[in-house]
């Protein structure tokens, strides 16, 4: 009696590899993903606190009002970058919107679900700030505030 071969078995040991010839470049891999996406944070997390100390010692008097506000947007994008290069790297295979994470928080086992929503939140609160900031800009220009003079 012949055994039958399940189709999808057949096909990914005979035809796959033929097909989907597999990418070993450093740059196709999640390690290069991982390490290049790290290398430009470190590059630009000077640039960053930098940015941090124009804000705090470098503020024209006439912008003191909403230099806390600017302050803080910077603050939460800084931990955005950190979060997505170190902690929570997404790795993604498009056009499917599926993926893993590859960052520190997988490798010290917390799930897949946790990172997303580390960083789901993280993005909140930067569009949240980002929002404040021109809500705080806007209330302080003249003839923009609710008690008219």
């Amino acid at each position: 009696m012949a055994e039958k071969t399940d189709p999808l078995a057949h096909y990914f040991k005979n035809v796959y590899p033929h097909l989907c010839i597999p990418d070993n470049r450093f740059l196709s891999s999640k390690q290069g993903l991982v390490y290049t996406s790290r290398a430009i944070v470190l590059l630009f997390l000077p640039i960053q606190l930098l940015t941090a100390y124009c804000i705090l010692k470098k503020t024209p008097e006439n912008m003191k009002n909403i230099k806390g506000s600017i302050n803080n947007l910077n603050f939460w994008c800084m931990i955005s970058s950190i979060i997505y290069a170190f902690f929570a790297c997404a790795y993604y295979f498009h056009p499917h919107k599926i993926g893993f994470t590859i960052g520190l928080l997988a490798d010290w086992g917390v799930p897949t679900f946790i990172n997303f929503y580390v960083a789901y939140i993280v993005n909140i609160l930067v569009i949240m700030f980002i929002t404040i900031l021109f809500e705080n800009r806007n209330s302080l220009i003249n003839g923009n505030s609710e008690n008219p003079d």
